[in-house]
């Protein structure tokens, strides 16, 4: 199993860049408040490795020491508690 990689925010051109440094059994982790726009990721950028999630910097969905990296803001609420 390779890296998580937590994208808050669904703007296309950091998730891009997150994808191009993601290695082949990485998982991409992409957190939005609105679930229209992520809908719109998933149609622009179609990638196996690509997970969405509706929630923002205050409430990321996911557990404890689950996220390796996290991009898309310098500081965010969640930080400490999501990544390792």
């Amino acid at each position: 199993m390779g890296a998580v990689l937590l994208v808050v925010g669904a703007e296309d051109e950091l998730i891009a860049d997150v994808l191009a440094q993601a290695g082949e059994d990485d998982s991409v982790v992409v957190v939005d408040p609105c679930g229209a726009r992520l809908l719109e990721v998933e149609k622009r950028l179609p990638d196996p490795r690509v997970w969405l999630l509706v929630g923002d910097a205050e409430v990321v969905p996911l557990p404890d020491r689950s996220v390796d990296r996290a991009f898309g803001l310098d500081s965010f609420p969640e930080r400490e508690r999501v990544c390792r």
